[in-house]
């Protein structure tokens, strides 16, 4: 890379409701964006390269398949604005992964966000024309599969509220005072994408409408901020999820999942499956932060892993504890 021109924090995401459902008429996702940022730096050099340590690659040419995919879209995207036509560099410093597992953080749609953020600069475009593009690439990068609300979150707005469509709809909503929470590791990855493929439709209409309606309640009691009520709103998301999935003939709700959940409910502690499910990671709520460090150090005993990860704030890239 000859020198670093332009420079990015660009973060990642946690779920807290939406999942599946986000994708029907009338869905929406409750997102959260979350550090550690990838670090986005682009570079000049003689063809288009991608350096990821985090993904072993050093210098590889970027290509439209394979692991340089995404990068190689949202670059495409931004080109098509008129901008970055010389061969440039992309480094991304950065992800986060346990024991070799990797966790489900969106890693894929904060590089597209990243780069399309670093490649509007010198164009129009508004920040919400900007997510439009990146949604395209990064659906373009996945086969066309995504709803495009873990790219919304990585523009880096904080909590957001996403609908997709024609045209996506994205709001920043404010954090719940006096709620805590915490986020553990269940030891799994997962892939959403492969998950989708084992799903079947029989039987599951009625339960994905429960969750569209669960996930439109959340987001109504936290635009309100309300804690109580937000908490009370988060109890349910659970088991409209298990109930959609065992329609769907998938279990999502894993044997490490329900432990932790279980360890978290003996403690008060109000749980949320931090994405697709089917592994990866679950948050803690609560209205005592001791009770939520309590649940947090009741996982790690049973051998699962508290995310170092904390709530990215829009300004300036600053961060805050979970």
């Amino acid at each position: 890379m000859r020198g670093v021109e332009r420079r990015v924090l660009s973060p990642c995401k946690l779920m807290v409701a939406g999942e599946y459902s986000v994708l029907i008429p009338g869905g929406a996702a409750l997102a959260v964006a979350v550090s550690p940022a990838l670090d986005g730096q682009l570079g000049s050099d003689s063809r288009d390269l991608l350096t990821a340590p985090a993904l072993g690659l050093e210098s590889v040419p970027l290509a439209s398949d394979g692991e340089t995919r995404f990068a190689f879209c949202a670059l495409e995207a931004v080109r098509e604005q008129g901008v970055l036509r010389e061969p440039v560099h992309i480094r991304v410093d950065g992800g986060l992964r346990f024991a070799g597992e990797k966790v489900g953080l969106g890693e894929s749609a904060a590089v597209v966000a990243g780069i399309v953020r670093i490649g509007i600069l010198d164009t129009p475009l508004s920040d919400s024309e900007g997510v439009a593009l990146a949604i395209r690439a990064h659906r373009k990068a996945s086969g066309g599969t995504g709803s495009g609300y873990d790219v919304a979150t990585s523009f880096g707005k904080g909590v957001t509220v996403f609908s997709p469509g024609n045209s996506p709809q994205t709001a920043t909503l404010r954090w719940p005072e006096g709620l805590f929470c915490g986020v553990g590791f269940s030891g799994r990855g997962v892939s959403t994408r492969a998950l989708l493929k084992r799903f079947s439709d029989a039987g599951s209409e009625i339960a994905l409408q429960r969750m569209r309606t669960g996930a439109q309640e959340l987001i109504a009691e936290w635009r309100g901020g309300g804690r109580d009520n937000v908490l009370a709103a988060l109890e349910p998301l659970d088991a409209y999820l298990q109930e959609w999935s065992e329609n769907c003939g998938v279990t999502l709700m894993t044997p490490e999942l329900q432990e932790m959940k279980g360890l978290a409910a003996e403690l008060g502690g109000v749980t949320r499956i931090a994405g697709a499910g089917g592994g990866d990671s679950l948050w803690v709520f609560g209205k005592d932060e001791s009770r939520v460090e309590a649940v947090l150090a009741r996982w790690e005993g049973a051998g699962y892993s508290r995310l170092p990860v904390a709530r990215f704030l829009p300004i300036n890239g600053t961060t805050v504890s979970l």
